[in-house]
């Protein structure tokens, strides 16, 4: 569950519009929750392939080895450009309706 804000806290790209009845602002609440659970779920994946890495380094036979240079691309570069497209496409989605 999403803590709840003030208006006056939330700062969006057309304000005056995500603000103006409560049907907008239900709808901008909206938004920012599937932002943030698409950023934990990517950050998720993040952490683990990190995880892994580091595992892989230390064991001197890993149990489970993913070749690095995948791991590396696909696992952490992957969803953190994700996230940052998440973003910038929210951001542009918001500003669409001021």
């Amino acid at each position: 569950k999403m803590a709840s804000f003030s208006d006056r806290v939330l700062s969006v790209p057309g304000k005056e519009f995500w603000f103006k009845n409560d049907e907008n602002r239900t709808r901008l609440i909206d938004k920012l929750k599937e932002l943030l659970d698409t950023i934990l779920i990517l950050l998720n994946i993040l952490f683990l392939a990190v995880y892994q890495l580091i595992y892989q380094s230390n064991m001197a036979t890993p149990v489970m080895k993913i070749p690095q240079d995948m791991l590396i691309s696909a696992f952490i570069i992957t969803p953190f450009l994700g996230i940052l497209l998440t973003i910038t496409v929210t951001v542009f989605r918001l500003y669409k309706h001021k």
